[in-house]
């Protein structure tokens, strides 16, 4: 495996070395490490590294999460400012928030728990009640978006973005 790799990370004496060389050259480039995946969850006889129950994420394709509940499963309060792609995102949400920014600075998709407030990338929503909302941008470029368990007419700062709203019912509770 050692030839595929290039030369700076092949040559590095240990795993440990070349994770510290990667994160240093992040540092470097102005991009902050994710939460180390110190949980351990095993199912069906497999088991794989988790993030604790407050931390953030990144998916390969640039989407940010941040995951909050270590005091209430459901979900604790996010009121945080993170920076993605060299501005500042704004999430007043709970449980769990979402985004992803373009490579020209807009927004491209956003999600959260119980949102009420959010602003990047070109968009900015403050909502009365919070909403488990999710908005993204299809295949030309319209935006879509999903309310979940949302009763009553889509809320003014939604609507002004899209009409494209559809509606999911919360999930039954998985039984004790």
């Amino acid at each position: 495996f050692a030839a595929l790799l290039p030369a700076a990370v092949a040559e590095m004496p240990d795993a440990a070395a070349c994770v510290r060389a990667i994160i240093e050259r992040l540092r470097a480039l102005g991009i902050e490490p994710q939460t180390p995946a110190t949980g351990v969850v095993e199912r069906f006889a497999h088991w794989c590294v988790a993030l604790p129950a407050r931390g953030r994420s990144r998916l390969i394709d640039g989407t940010e999460i941040i995951l909050s509940g270590a005091s209430d499963v459901a979900g604790d309060p996010i009121r945080e400012t993170i920076r993605v792609r060299g501005q500042d995102i704004v999430f007043d949400a709970i449980g769990v928030a979402a985004v992803r920014i373009a490579g020209d600075g807009r927004l491209d998709a956003m999600a959260a728990g119980g949102l009420r407030r959010f602003a990047g990338g070109g968009i900015e929503i403050a909502l009365g009640e919070p909403a488990d909302v999710a908005l993204w941008r299809d295949a030309t470029g319209a935006w879509r978006g999903i309310l979940q368990g949302w009763e009553g007419d889509v809320p003014p700062p939604l609507a002004a973005i899209t009409r494209g709203w559809a509606r999911r019912s919360v999930p039954a509770p998985l039984p004790d």
